[in-house]
């Protein structure tokens, strides 16, 4: 077999990464803000299965995740609204997730260098809606997801 993707690194960099710098180009298409959710959101199995699986189990290990990086929490509640709606209210947050126009003035967390444009002052982007009424913006904490992650890789050698 070719091209195969056999290593957490070569998921992150082949899968995880791609979705990333693909929402970063298109920060209004939901499909693409899914599609980067759940790839982020699969690399925590492919890190605990490859390195730890030996040291703790599963559910201490994503509970330690999400204390380390709460984005982390709304990324897996993402991805099950993707994978399946409505998610399971016990496992993740029931969420409508659409677009709305999102200001880019420096200081805002909607204006992340390489997906905001500076000469307009505010752009689409993905957000998404919990049944209590409260919005998220979702590139901040896919942003916030990735950059964890890639921490996580650089610090561990992995």
């Amino acid at each position: 077999m070719q091209n195969s993707i056999k290593t957490p690194r070569e998921f992150f960099d082949r899968v995880v990464t791609p979705d990333w710098e693909e929402l970063k180009k298109n920060p209004h298409d939901v499909r693409i803000a899914f599609h980067a959710s759940i790839s982020l959101h699969q690399l925590r199995d492919w890190v605990f299965k490859a390195y730890l699986k030996g040291h703790l189990n599963f559910p201490q290990y994503c509970e330690d995740l999400c204390h380390r990086c709460s984005d982390l929490k709304v990324i897996g509640d993402l991805a099950s609204n993707a994978k399946h709606f409505p998610p399971n209210p016990k496992r993740a947050e029931k969420m409508e997730v659409g677009v709305s126009a999102a200001p880019t003035n420096w200081g805002d967390p909607t204006a992340i260098w390489g997906v905001a444009h500076w000469e307009k002052t505010e752009r689409n982007q993905v957000i998404a809606q919990k049944d209590d009424g409260s919005k998220q913006w979702m590139i901040p904490i896919i942003w916030n997801a990735y950059s964890f992650w890639e921490k996580e890789f650089l610090n561990n050698g992995w």
